[in-house]
């Protein structure tokens, strides 16, 4: 997610696919990979995520074993609560992995085809007479206004909504673009295919995912359910005090601005853990969620009207290299709030990143990237 007019979450990070000359050295480079790689990644994450501020959840696992999973300061600083390994966070854009994988199940189960046009599957939405077909939301090529993108944004997503009252709210707003001729990232994207596995499979969004990937995986603490109610271990979530010229002020931090989960819906309003993202991570590359055809396609990159090839995947990702290796990653970011997966699949390489302070300082993207470099060197 991200805020109108900024760059909190698709400018975290530039992407790169192979035969693109983007670096990521840009990101620091990765001290030479050492016998010890969990101090090295140790030593990086305890500057990063100081003891007494607001910090992070890491889990960085190779080869099927864990390297590192540990919690850096504080999920509540008021009870001076630490973060743990099982602390719950916000995961903001991250959740369109969870939403992206939805979407190819279904596909799987023979409910719909990537080249279905929306306006077949939820007649009346905004995409009826504008050529969208699911692929297109998949991999924000669709052209659909952003809805998050207004001058009362935070006051505006204080409160509930209906699915259709989300989508109520950019239906009747022109398009940005033809469909496929580019690719712009889109929370309203995410929106329309959380509403499609509503009406496709009978359930709420919420409910299919626990059903069919939280339950079954005993991803405990995870949920899509629009609540933050009685969330056990929740952190807080943080933002920086602002100076009187209106900057961050990263030595003091508030709460949060507050914003509601349905307002995010499947484009991010899900909770979860580092442990249960290192469960998720697992299972879809070992082919317990998807099949194999299906995962090359989540992973596969989208190919715009000219033929020319885009960083976006078609289920939730973005792609790019690591260390001259393929990588697939998903960030996220709202107001006290800072996600990263990471996933190397040919090196069997994953970082899970979770954090309750503003991105800023660090640049948590920059930062998950760091890790996955030693870890792949290693």
């Amino acid at each position: 997610m991200r805020p109108p007019g900024s760059a909190l979450l698709s400018g975290l990070l530039w992407m790169a696919l192979p035969g693109l000359v983007v670096s990521l050295g840009a990101c620091g480079d990765a001290r030479p990979a050492s016998a010890d790689t969990a101090a090295q990644i140790e030593g990086v994450l305890s500057v990063e995520y100081p003891a007494g501020e607001p910090g992070a959840a890491v889990l960085v696992s190779k080869g099927g074993k864990v390297i590192l999973k540990k919690g850096y300061g504080l999920a509540d600083t008021e009870r001076q609560a630490p973060v743990t390994a099982d602390t719950v966070f916000r995961l903001a854009s991250l959740t369109k992995v969870f939403t992206g994988t939805a979407i190819l199940m279904l596909a799987e189960q023979g409910k719909l085809d990537f080249q279905d046009p929306v306006a077949k599957l939820l007649p009346g939405n905004p995409a009826a007479g504008r050529g969208i077909a699911v692929w297109h939301l998949l991999t924000h090529t669709s052209g659909l206004p952003e809805y998050l993108d207004r001058p009362d944004f935070m006051d505006w997503v204080r409160h509930e909504y209906t699915v259709g009252q989300l989508i109520d709210s950019f239906k009747d707003r022109a398009p940005s673009f033809v469909p496929g001729a580019k690719n712009a990232y889109c929370n309203s994207n995410y929106i329309l295919l959380g509403a499609i596995v509503e009406k496709l499979s009978g359930l709420g969004f919420g409910e299919f995912v626990q059903a069919n990937i939280f339950g079954p995986l005993g991803m405990k603490s995870t949920s899509c359910n629009g609540s933050l109610k009685d969330v056990p271990r929740l952190a807080a979530a943080y933002e920086p005090a602002r100076t009187p010229d209106d900057k961050p002020d990263w030595s003091r931090f508030l709460l949060a601005r507050p914003y509601t989960m349905k307002a995010l819906y499947a484009a991010g309003g899900c909770l979860s853990s580092v442990e249960d993202l290192a469960r998720f991570n697992e299972a879809l590359l070992g082919g317990k969620l998807l099949r194999k055809e299906s995962l090359a396609y989540s992973f596969k990159p989208v190919a715009l009207n000219d033929g020319t090839l885009a960083n976006t995947g078609h289920g939730g990702w973005q792609l790019d290299q690591i260390n001259g290796r393929r990588a697939a990653m998903r960030g996220g970011s709202m107001p006290g709030a800072c996600t990263w997966l990471i996933t190397m699949p040919d090196d069997d390489v994953a970082i899970m990143l979770l954090s309750n302070r503003t991105p800023g300082k660090p640049r948590c993207g920059m930062l998950a990237v760091r890790l996955a470099q030693i870890a792949a060197g290693s």
